[in-house]
């Protein structure tokens, strides 16, 4: 429950009763102290919802869970059960969680792992494991929005997508070898003795839609609520505030916001590392946003938690270590904005195709399978 996740942070940081009610309290007194900023807040954050975020995450969620419903788990389970369980100690069907998380963005891939352990694929301590490493940023916002639009460089949004992975997928290793209880066959791994209920499609997609409009409401309530924050603060406090301190600030709450603010700072270094830890650490909008699908699960946040800030960690240290050692430039190339900047829009539209061409793959390959079955039982 979100409960389980609010636990966490009291426990973990000694943070009180009294210091939540101080941090509401103030946070109301900043709100109606600057009315004209909450409400231009509120508005230009509902606009990003409408026009960005909606667009970019609704599809992949209904999508994501119309493979877990009609049985597309399975069929990527049986192509990566054996790596899976090898490298992360995990069953294969997860493979379609870390997939889509890793192509579809924020909270895609909590969400497959929701479902999945919701319907019985996978065991709770999976399940939990599965959500720490499975729930990254897109490609599409960190080549397109982060290399092109903030930084002109398509390499450097190219550069931070694989050393996000990389980093995430080493936290899903380390969880992994040291988790004592992992499954040691795949009878083990489902969280009850029945076999995972396959729906039909038309049930399936009256389910996902409902279900992901649901997800998507939360997840835009709480973009709203963090932009809000963030906006606030730097209002109040703008002229005691460098612009690094505000990027730092940033990165606590909202890590687009992050990206953004970073992008205009003059020390190239510090912006490229804050940039770095701010998607591998993801910020507290998109973790309020998991804990609001872990709502109805049981699961708890403590590998969520723990490795996020590992894998923010991660992230700012091997992108310090591929500029030195690479010597990676991120100095803008006036001659090739112009370039890229054109083709962004229709890249962005290219990896969407794809994306869903995957997606259809999957679910129809999985109603062939199960028609198969059906037939050889006949």
């Amino acid at each position: 429950m979100i409960s389980n996740g609010g636990d966490i942070f009291m426990k973990k940081f000694q943070i009180s009763e009294y210091t939540i009610s101080i941090l509401t309290l103030s946070a109301v007194f900043l709100m109606l102290s600057q009315p004209q900023t909450l409400i231009d807040s509120i508005s230009s954050s509902i606009k990003m919802c409408a026009f960005k975020i909606v667009p970019s995450l609704f599809p992949f969620m209904v999508m994501s869970s119309l493979i877990i419903r009609t049985g597309g788990a399975v069929f990527l389970g049986k192509i990566f059960e054996r790596p899976f369980k090898f490298i992360f100690k995990i069953s294969g069907v997860s493979a379609s969680a870390v997939i889509l998380g890793s192509m579809c963005g924020f909270p895609v891939g909590a969400k497959c792992a929701c479902e999945l352990y919701l319907n019985g694929y996978i065991n709770k301590n999976e399940a939990e494991r599965l959500i720490s490493f499975c729930n990254n940023t897109s490609p599409a916002f960190l080549i397109g929005t982060v290399g092109v639009s903030l930084w002109k460089n398509a390499a450097f949004g190219i550069m931070l997508y694989f050393i996000q992975i990389f980093c995430a997928f080493s936290v899903g290793i380390i969880w992994g070898f040291i988790n004592k209880n992992s499954p040691k066959n795949s009878d083990d791994f489902n969280i009850t003795n029945d076999k995972p209920k396959v729906q039909s499609f038309p049930s399936a997609l009256s389910s996902a839609i409902h279900d992901s409009s649901l997800n998507i409401v939360s997840v835009c309530g709480f973009i709203i609520f963090f932009s809000v924050i963030i906006d606030l603060i730097i209002q109040k406090f703008y002229f005691v505030l460098s612009d690094n301190m505000i990027s730092t600030i940033c990165v606590f709450f909202e890590f687009s916001r992050a990206c953004f603010t970073a992008s205009s700072s003059n020390n190239y270094i510090f912006a490229s590392l804050i940039t770095a830890f701010a998607i591998g650490w993801s910020g507290l909008s998109v973790h309020f946003q998991v804990a609001s699908i872990l709502n109805v699960t049981g699961l708890s946040m403590k590998f969520y938690i723990y490795g996020k800030i590992l894998c923010g960690i991660l992230c700012a240290i091997f992108t310090a270590l591929v500029m030195i050692f690479t010597d990676f430039s991120l100095k803008i190339n006036m001659a090739s904005i112009s370039t890229i900047g054109g083709t962004n829009y229709h890249d962005y539209n290219i990896l969407t195709l794809v994306i869903t061409a995957i997606e259809i793959t999957i679910i129809l390959a999985s109603f062939l399978l199960k028609n198969k079955s059906k037939s050889l039982e006949k």
